[in-house]
């Protein structure tokens, strides 16, 4: 009975890393897609719209609100307000 414990608690943990990786992996795998969206917009990385997509861009509900929009003109003019408010230009 002990080494059937010892062993339900080590595939437990074996379970929780893989998540703990997975969840990890896809997240980068889904900020990247979002960059690449974000450069399918005609803008470049030395740019104001590319600094605020940086600060945006780590939240998942941020991510998540740039993929909805339909357009590469809309997402571009989305990023271009988001810095303008925040920074004033």
């Amino acid at each position: 009975m002990g080494t059937a414990l010892v062993i339900q608690e080590a595939v437990t943990e074996i379970a929780e890393t893989a998540s703990s990786f997975t969840s990890k992996t896809l997240g980068q795998s889904i900020v990247q897609q979002v960059m690449d969206m974000f450069l399918e917009c005609g803008t470049g990385y030395d740019t104001d719209e590319h600094y605020i997509a940086t600060e945006l861009f780590v939240k998942k509900d941020q991510r998540e609100m740039f993929i909805t929009l339909p357009t590469n003109e809309i997402r571009f003019n989305c990023l271009r307000r988001k810095y303008n408010e925040k920074y004033g230009n």
